[in-house]
């Protein structure tokens, strides 16, 4: 795996989204084999993505997966489809008391809150409305995931990568 990327379970839309932005290294199998996607509106029912992947033979193998990145509907098959995507943690907190913050727990929907401070023990931020495991500065790009359930893919400080 990628230094400072972390493995998360396919998701057809942000695959879609890391595909546009260039990330073509991001999709995945769980085994970690690189997968090259060619579509996701192939003709055959349930197994519409299509793409090919290279074995640690070196064959190149062409699959269809499920829309949810199965390969076969079993749980946890090695040809299943993954995500590595940039890890979010932020190394260190630059933000101070009040300063306007996006907040989120776990994968849930983005909020706007006021920062107090870190609790560095339990790894959660401590802001006006509550707790939370993310937190990011509030500027123009964040202020995009207000209220949905994306993925942060910029800078920990609120900035674009570039």
């Amino acid at each position: 795996m990628k230094e400072n990327y972390k493995r998360i379970p396919f998701d057809l839309g942000i695959a879609s989204k890391l595909l546009n932005e260039g990330g073509e290294d991001a999709i995945i199998t769980r085994c970690g084999y690189k997968v090259r996607m060619y579509t996701t509106e192939g003709m055959s029912g349930n197994y519409p993505i299509i793409g090919e992947f290279q074995d640690s033979d070196g064959a190149i193998v062409t699959a269809r997966w499920m829309n949810s990145g199965s390969y076969n509907g079993e749980p946890n098959c090695d040809y299943d489809l993954m995500l590595e995507v940039p890890d979010d943690k932020q190394e260190e907190c630059t933000l101070k008391p009040f300063d306007k913050v996006v907040v989120r727990c776990g994968d849930y929907s983005w909020h706007v809150d006021f920062f107090s401070s870190k609790n560095e023990e339990y790894k959660i931020y401590i802001c006006v409305g509550g707790n939370w495991t993310k937190c990011l500065p509030y500027t123009e790009e964040t202020a995009k995931l207000i209220g949905t359930c994306n993925n942060w893919f910029g800078n920990p400080d609120g900035t674009l990568k570039e």
